[in-house]
């Protein structure tokens, strides 16, 4: 190499060696000077870049401080003895030379020590021995948490050579500018069989997880102590189990609680154990091709699962209900979803806390309840349930009544009476609410001397109009259709299939992405049968026949997915609708393929979402819409003669006054049912009047129509007209009516029907039916405007 450099000549070198008043060891000193003569030390400061080194003084500094480290060296003749000499020389060097000449000095070091053992040693791990001596020091741990300088060091003391990992690592600096850089890790353990897996395992974190993963104190506390946590010797990996995993978690929340061990405030050691037992669950499926772990409250779903952290930090006992079993005695559980909710959105881990119910007696009472019901929607009302045994404890408590005796009625009125006035939750929400009290006040009527009126107290409210469906328009339709095309052509093509297939089909949102892969059963070239698991089917597959084109998309998608099939976790494998896992997802590291669920209901809310902040689209939409939007499209095909009513039934999945009740838009809703039950049509009524929801300030309120409305003229302005006076009111623009006089209009309506059906004049028939369609069109924008039907 030629150097710009004035650099010292040999001579000088041996000059300042020879004035040094530290002598070094005569087999140091050989050795030395044939490292010196070698020029390598040129080469470390050529690799400088800096003028810093420019003059022979400060080279002169830099080999002063050289020498005195290597008083302190020892070199030996084994792959142990060299790395001990090198970690002390090192360890010295970091705590005496100066900032500004520690890189140089402890490049020399690594330079120097290579250069021995490539000409001096035959020694069988040799490379193994020099991938760890690195020239690079981290910021060290404090001296609390690490006293003997052992863990936050890439130079440990008193470590074996083949218990340290190097690894390669990535960061970033302030400028957002990436680099690399090698780092020591130090596995307190003589069983080689754990040091080869953590280094294995340290292999895959590098290429899958985020580069946060090597960059912490706490995670080489985690690594150096990983042996002694597992209390067990450890020569297979089948011998881990949940077992050593509550012994690891034990070990190290005693480590941190007695401040041995850095901590952190957003994660803690059950993360990083999770991380590494869903490792090793994937080791054993790829050798055995089925899970390690599959004990119910240990097992790859609940090591993904983000309530698994809490649950053990919070004391929370994983169970799984069956009234066949004792109820467990802890107060504290996180429920265990069983197979009867797999593929829904119900398949999820639920911590409920008995300890918040006040009585001991009501508290056992409700522990029994949701043990014997077992069911996720009592579960889910689970807090609600607590509210009410509180309300019901003060309120006994507060009148000195005793509850055993019987439960005051007054209690369950007006608790009763508090739901159905709360105007923060919706009329569906009060039902949930309403139906699991009344389950379990019926789980204790006899206990508690509850009657049967009392029960039936606890009935639920008429549905709201959130049960209307919500077709998307057809200009709507256009617009997210091509935003949907454009976001997947070039990947994820799959997700619009799903988007195509939920307005194509009468398939659920959950039923469609739910297929499985052998689905489709039969096809010819005009049809074809698919088998698939409805919400209405207690986990029994139905069959449904389609147009051989929507075949031809699942067959599409099977094609399109099959990279990701190949890959996939057995759970997933079975599903159509498979692909790449996102990045930030949970487990993204470990597991390469995820169920398409979260990503197409997330791509569909956000495509939403943008579309309609720009004013894109008149409304918004949930992924729902799109089978309304079927059922919709569906009775427009009725409505123009072009299907009747049993294959409306076929094609939709519902029977038409289920799909008129929850899948029309509330208009079309609305408009159906009244014209259903009085035998009608409205299509040729308009009304000029107006409807509101209170009595305006400025209205006249001249009283017409027998009290179904108020005049806002001051003068009437139908004097003159031919109209029959029984109705001519209800076509006038000045007309009002408020939502306090639907019963009016109702008991007319019923009223008009009933002389339809007795008028045997076809003069008087019409009249009255003519006058009944003007009051049922007041009706129906009534109905609209309260959200009923």
């Amino acid at each position: 190499m030629t150097l710009d450099y004035d650099l010292l000549e040999f001579e000088e070198i041996v000059d300042i060696f020879d004035n040094f008043q530290k002598k070094v060891g005569p087999e140091t000193k050989s050795i030395l000077f044939e490292w010196i003569k070698s020029n390598e030390w040129q080469q470390v400061i050529g690799s400088i870049q800096s003028g810093f080194l420019k003059l022979k003084t400060r080279q002169k500094s830099i080999l002063i401080r050289f020498f005195d480290v290597l008083k302190y060296n020892f070199f030996g003749d084994t792959e142990q003895t060299i790395w001990m000499s090198y970690v002390q020389i090192q360890n010295y060097a970091t705590d005496n030379v100066e900032r500004k000449y520690i890189t140089y000095i402890r490049n020399m070091i690594q330079r120097f020590y290579k250069f021995y053992i490539d000409n001096n040693c035959t020694l069988k791990d040799e490379e193994q021995l020099k991938s760890i001596m690195l020239n690079n020091e981290p910021r060290r741990i404090k001296r609390k948490l690490d006293p003997e300088n052992i863990l936050g060091t890439n130079f440990p003391l008193y470590s074996t050579y083949y218990q340290v990992i190097s690894i390669e690592c990535h960061a970033a600096d302030k400028a957002g500018n990436s680099y690399y850089y090698d780092r020591n890790f130090h596995i307190d353990s003589d069983n080689t069989f754990i040091i080869n897996m953590m280094k294995d395992y340290l292999i895959d974190l590098k290429k899958s997880s985020k580069h946060t993963s090597f960059n912490s104190d706490y995670f080489r506390y985690f690594l150096y102590h990983i042996d002694k946590s597992l209390n067990k010797n450890i020569t297979s990996i089948k011998h881990f189990s949940k077992v050593t995993f509550f012994n690891q978690v034990e070990y190290y929340k005693n480590l941190v609680e007695n401040e041995l061990m850095p901590s952190r405030k957003e994660k803690s050691v059950i993360a990083d154990l999770a991380r590494f037992y869903r490792y090793i669950d994937n080791m054993v499926l790829k050798l055995d091709g089925d899970y390690l772990f599959k004990d119910y409250s240990f097992n790859s779903s609940l090591l993904r699962s983000k309530l698994l952290k809490s649950s053990i930090e919070e004391g929370y006992e994983f169970v799984l209900i069956s009234k066949f079993d004792p109820i467990p005695i802890s107060n504290k559980w996180t429920v265990i979803p069983d197979n009867t909710t797999l593929g829904t959105t119900r398949h999820i881990y639920r911590k409920i806390d008995f300890i918040l119910v006040e009585s001991e007696e009501l508290r056992w009472n409700l522990k029994r309840f949701i043990w014997h019901a077992n069911s996720i929607d009592h579960i889910h009302r689970f807090t609600h349930l607590v509210e009410f045994l509180n309300r019901m404890h003060e309120y006994t408590s507060k009148n000195e009544f005793d509850v055993n005796e019987s439960l005051m009625l007054e209690f369950i009125t007006f608790y009763y009476v508090d739901i159905c006035e709360r105007n923060d939750i919706t009329n569906n929400m009060k039902n949930s609410i309403i139906f699991s009290i009344r389950t379990f006040l019926r789980s204790i009527q006899l206990q508690y001397n509850i009657s049967e009126n009392q029960l039936l107290l606890f009935r639920e409210l008429p549905r709201e109009a959130f049960y209307s469906g919500n077709p998307i328009t057809n200009n709507d339709f256009n617009v997210i259709n091509s935003h949907f095309y454009n976001r997947t052509r070039e990947k994820r093509s799959e997700l619009y299939i799903v988007f195509k297939l939920s307005i194509l089909t009468k398939l659920r949102p959950g039923e469609l992405i739910n297929l499985e892969r052998n689905c489709i059963v039969s096809k010819n070239e005009q049809y074809g049968t698919i088998a698939y698991y409805s919400k209405m089917s207690s986990k029994e597959k139905i069959f449904a026949t389609f147009p051989i084109d929507i075949i031809r998309e699942i067959e599409h998608a099977l094609d399109l997915t099959y990279p990701s099939f190949k890959i996939a976790r057995p759970e997933d494998k079975k599903y159509v609708f498979i692909g790449p896992r996102y990045e930030k997802a949970v487990g993204a590291s470990e597991y390469k393929v995820m169920h398409l669920n979260y990503p197409y209901r997330t791509l569909f809310n956000n495509i939403i979402s943008e579309l309609y902040d720009d004013n894109l689209i008149s409304r918004w939409y949930t992924t729902y819409s799109c089978r309304d939007t079927h059922i919709n499209n569906a009775f427009e095909l009725l409505e123009d003669g072009k299907i009747n009513s049993f294959e409306l039934t076929t094609i939709t999945g519902n029977s038409a006054n289920i799909a008129r009740k929850h899948y029309l838009s509330k208009d079309r809703r609305t408009r159906h049912y009244l014209e259903n039950l009085y035998e009608v049509s409205l299509l040729d009524v308009d009304i000029e009047g107006n409807v509101e929801e209170n009595k305006s300030e400025n209205s006249l309120h001249h009283i017409v129509q027998d009290d179904a409305g108020s005049c806002s003229s001051s003068t009437c302005i139908k004097e003159t007209s031919f109209e029959d006076s029984s109705y001519k009111c209800l076509t006038c623009k000045y007309f009002m009516t408020t939502l306090e006089k639907i019963p009016v209009f109702e008991d007319r309506v019923n009223a008009l029907r009933d002389k339809v059906n007795k008028s045997s004049n076809k003069q008087e028939k019409e009249f009255y039916t003519h006058s009944l369609k003007l009051n049922l069109v007041y009706l129906e924008e009534m109905y609209s405007m309260r959200g009923e039907l």
